[in-house]
C-alpha cells in the first residue's frame, strides 16, 4: 500500500470556491497516484436524441462505482456532465480497473454507448512536464468537491484522446456483472430557470499558473458583478424546485444500469417501491427512522456542485438572457484580447444527478448540470476555439 494513500484526506479545505483561484491552496498530487478520466464516445449526438438524462448518469457512474470498489480511501473527483476526471493512488489500480470495466460494459450493453476509459501516471505526466495540483472545496463537513489546477488534467485528456496504441486506454470486457452503482439516482425533476435561461460555462485561462489564477478570479469576481451577487448565491437550484414526482421519469434508466438482463422486472420492482417510499418522506416533514426530510432538504441545496474547477473553470448558473449576454460579451472580450477560450450554453433547465450514501448522516453529493447537454455541448464551442 502506498505511504500516501491518505494524500488527499489530510488536505486542509477552503471554505469559499472564490479561493479555489489561490494556488497556495493546492498541494501537488503523488507521483505514485494516476488521472482516471472518463467520456461518453459520441455524447453529443446522444444529447441531439434527447439522451441527456442517460449521459449525465454514465457520466457520474465511474465516479460511483469507484467509490464503492474502494470504499476505504479518499480520492478526488471531478464530475464533467458526459464523464468525470479521477485521481487513484496506484496501488487500488486492479480493483478500479475493474469497477470501471463493469461500468464500460453496462453503457455498452445497456444504453448502446461507449464510454472511454483513460488512465496515465502522474509520473508520466512528470516526465513530460506536467503535474496536477488538488484543493478541496468543502460544501459542508465532510462533503467536498475536488479542485484541479497544474495543466496535468489537460495533458492526460490530450494524451488519452490521441492514443492509437492503446497506452492509456482500458479496454471493455463482456463476461463481466452490472457495476455497484448504489447511491446513485437521478430523481428529481428538472429545475426549471425562475431568471430567464440555465448558463452553463466552461472557461480555459491561456498562460502560466500564477497569471491564470489572477485572471481566473478576475472573472469569477466580474460573473459576480454582473449577477448581482456572490457565487454562494448563484446556486441554480432553490428549495422551491426540489421536487419528487412519482414514479420519477428516470426510474427505467436507473433500472437498466444496475441490473443483469435475466433480473431487470425485480430491479425495476425495486427501485419503484423505494422511490414510492422516498416520494412520500421527502414530500413530507417526519422524522421516520433517523431522516429528517426537512434537514436533508437543506443539506442537498448546500451539497451541490453548479461551482468547479478542473484546468477547467465550471459553472452552471440560474440568470437572465441580459446577464448571460453580459458574460459571453466579457468573455469574448477576453478571448479577443488571447487570454481565455470558452463554451457557453443555454438552457431552460438545471439537471441533477445524486449520489446518496447515507441522507441521515449528511452523506450525499449532487451533480448540476444543464439540460439539452448542458457541459458536453458548451464543451463543443470551447473545442471549436481551440481549434480555429
Amino acid at each position: 500500500m502506498s505511504k500516501n494513500i491518505d494524500f488527499y484526506r489530510q488536505i486542509p479545505s477552503v471554505s469559499e470556491f472564490i479561493d479555489v483561484m489561490d494556488l497556495s491552496h493546492f498541494v501537488e498530487a503523488p507521483d505514485d497516484w494516476l488521472v482516471v478520466m472518463t467520456d461518453v464516445r459520441g455524447s453529443t449526438e446522444a444529447i441531439r436524441q434527447g439522451r441527456y438524462r442517460e449521459v449525465n448518469i454514465l457520466g457520474a457512474s465511474g465516479i460511483t462505482a469507484v467509490l464503492n470498489a474502494i470504499p476505504n480511501v479518499s480520492f478526488p473527483y471531478v464530475f464533467g456532465g458526459d464523464g468525470a476526471t479521477i485521481l487513484i493512488p496506484e496501488s487500488v489500480r486492479d480493483k478500479a480497473e475493474e469497477a470501471l470495466r463493469r461500468v464500460q460494459k453496462m453503457s455498452q450493453q445497456k444504453f448502446g454507448l461507449l464510454l472511454r476509459v483513460g488512465l496515465v501516471p502522474l509520473h508520466t505526466l512528470k516526465k513530460m512536464g506536467f503535474s496536477i495540483y488538488v484543493a478541496k472545496y468543502e460544501l459542508s463537513e465532510g462533503n467536498v468537491l475536488a479542485q484541479f489546477a497544474g495543466g496535468g488534467v489537460s495533458k492526460a485528456e490530450e494524451l488519452i484522446k490521441k492514443d492509437s496504441e492503446g497506452l492509456y486506454s482500458l479496454a471493455p470486457k463482456t463476461s463481466m456483472s452490472p457495476p455497484n452503482l448504489a447511491g446513485l439516482s437521478c430523481r428529481l425533476a428538472p429545475f426549471a430557470s425562475k431568471k430567464g435561461t440555465m448558463l452553463t460555462l466552461l472557461v480555459t485561462v491561456l498562460g502560466d499558473a500564477a497569471a491564470a489564477s489572477k485572471i481566473y478570479l478576475q472573472i469569477l469576481k466580474q460573473i459576480e458583478n454582473i449577477l448581482g451577487h456572490s457565487l454562494k448565491g448563484a446556486n441554480p437550484v432553490t428549495h422551491a424546485d426540489l421536487k419528487w414526482k412519482w414514479p420519477p421519469s428516470t426510474v427505467w434508466i436507473e433500472a437498466k444500469s444496475q441490473a443483469n438482463s435475466w433480473n431487470f422486472p425485480l430491479i425495476f420492482f425495486k427501485i419503484l417501491l423505494r422511490t414510492l417510499i422516498s416520494h412520500f418522506l421527502l414530500n413530507g416533514a417526519r422524522v421516520v427512522g433517523g431522516f429528517d426530510p426537512t434537514k436533508y432538504k437543506k443539506e442537498l441545496l448546500i451539497n451541490t456542485d453548479y461551482t468547479k474547477f478542473d484546468d477547467v473553470l465550471r459553472m452552471v448558473v440560474d440568470c437572465s438572457h441580459s446577464e448571460a449576454d453580459k458574460v459571453e460579451a466579457y468573455l469574448e472580450e477576453l478571448r479577443q484580447r488571447g487570454n481565455v477560450r470558452y463554451g457557453i450554453h443555454r438552457s431552460p433547465q438545471a439537471l441533477m444527478t445524486c449520489m446518496v450514501f447515507s441522507a441521515s448522516e449528511n452523506r450525499h453529493l449532487h451533480f448540476v448540470d444543464g439540460s439539452h447537454g448542458g457541459y458536453a455541448m458548451a464543451a463543443v464551442g470551447l473545442k471549436s476555439q481551440k481549434n480555429s
